[in-house]
């Protein structure tokens, strides 16, 4: 767990594949490939956002308000040992990302709206979840899956991803089933990059990223998937 917080920029683009295709051999040629890739050279994320009964982190995000929130639970490769709970800030042009460990357990707790087991937790983040859960009623409303390949530059910290598949699925229990196909929430031509640093983003990858035809993306993968859910939909199992 940590509870440092460290502010970090980030740009989202829209990409076609040929441009994806082009920009990554681009991107590969200057930045080292994350460690944590499968041999296809990428990895597979779900994430299972929560929200209450205001939904509103959601209506935060449209209205595009300075300061917004999101609590999930994030699981890479449907790797189940290696689970994490997570509090994304956005504040204007910058974001800080707190994270705990969680066990499947608790996962699957929360996953059905239970988050009584974090009261006593001796990580604060999942303290923090349970007493907005006490004010504010949390529920699981929607996951986010996609296929992410990573590019890392370490200088600055920068980490640039091409993001594709996204699917939305609306029973929170499909974060735990690797079967689970979902629903296209974006368009099968479509592609997400992402572009994240600290401090400063070095020239030569602002060059590269200039040469290309992206278009900046204002709305989240939360939102592009929490449209399929309705908003008074609100299932406790």
């Amino acid at each position: 767990m940590s509870d440092q917080v460290i502010y970090r920029h980030e740009i989202k683009y829209l990409l076609s594949v040929p441009e994806h295709l082009r920009l990554k051999s681009v991107i590969s040629g200057l930045l080292e490939t994350d460690g944590h890739v499968d041999a296809d050279g990428g990895y597979s994320l779900k994430s299972l956002y929560f929200d209450d009964v205001k939904n509103t982190d959601f209506f935060t995000k449209l209205a595009g308000l300075e300061e917004r929130k999101k609590y999930r639970i994030r699981l890479y490769n449907s790797d189940t040992s290696f689970i994490r709970m997570e509090k994304k800030v956005k504040i204007n042009d910058v974001s800080y990302k707190l994270s705990a460990p969680i066990d499947l357990d608790m996962a699957m707790s929360a996953a059905m709206g239970r988050i009584e087991p974090m009261r006593s937790s001796k990580h604060s983040l999942l303290r923090e979840i349970f007493l907005y859960d006490r004010h504010y009623v949390l529920r699981p409303c929607v996951i986010t899956s996609y296929r992410r390949e990573p590019f890392i530059y370490r200088p600055g910290n920068v980490r640039i991803t091409f993001d594709y598949d996204l699917r939305a699925m609306l029973d929170p229990m499909d974060l735990f089933n690797p079967e689970a196909v979902g629903i296209p929430a974006i368009a099968p031509g479509q592609r997400i990059l992402e572009v994240k640093y600290d401090g400063f983003l070095p020239s030569f990858i602002q060059k590269a990223l200039s040469n290309s035809n992206a278009q900046l993306m204002a709305i989240s993968k939360f939102a592009l998937c929490r449209r399929f859910k309705q908003l008074n939909d609100w299932e406790v199992m």
